[in-house]
């Protein structure tokens, strides 16, 4: 069985997760941001600082919710004792130390990404308050630009053979398995 890894830049990954972060905000701004802005005011509100920092810790918060959305779904196919997180100050890494099937870890990678991004834009359109619509807003941009290093990485695994197994590293993957099916 022949074993290869694929690695990513970080740094790169994390640049271009901020690009699409402030793409989507700037996108956003320009279909609906100023109506937002006009319900917000309308209704007596006002944005100050305590919203701010309240939006803050909202996206703080987000980054280990994505990571706990990948162990939830890394349990449905590895035991628990083989899922591993690393916290650290905004980056927090889940290790899966089992095989996955190519089908598995691209469910796996995905997953997070879609939970907080679809989330953001059920929150969107079901819930009234304008504070909570500008939530949802940010958790789906969130969702979208922090999935960036899952969407290149399951890339990557998409032009794989269907017969590999893949072992998540944090910062890599192990592929297991041969070039050809």
């Amino acid at each position: 069985m022949r074993t290869t890894h694929v690695r990513c830049n970080p740094y790169l990954l994390s640049l271009i997760a901020i690009i699409v972060g402030l793409g989507g905000w700037v996108a956003f701004y320009r279909v609906y941001g100023g109506r937002l802005i006009d319900m917000f005011v309308e209704a007596g509100n006002t944005l100050n600082v305590w919203h701010m920092v309240g939006g803050i810790i909202f996206i703080i918060v987000t980054v280990p919710i994505h990571e706990l959305l990948h162990v939830v779904i890394a349990c449905r196919f590895v035991p628990l004792s083989n899922v591993h997180i690393k916290p650290g100050i905004i980056a927090w890494q889940c290790r899966v130390d089992k095989p996955l099937s190519r089908k598995q870890f691209i469910l796996y990678a995905l997953f997070p990404g879609m939970v907080l991004s679809g989330g953001g834009v059920v929150g969107f359109f079901v819930v009234g308050s304008p504070y909570i619509k500008l939530l949802s807003v940010i958790l789906c941009i969130i969702g979208i630009a922090g999935a960036t290093g899952d969407v290149w990485f399951t890339i990557q695994v998409m032009r794989l053979p269907h017969n590999v197994r893949i072992i998540d590293e944090g910062i890599g993957l192990r592929i297991l398995g041969s070039e050809r099916e």
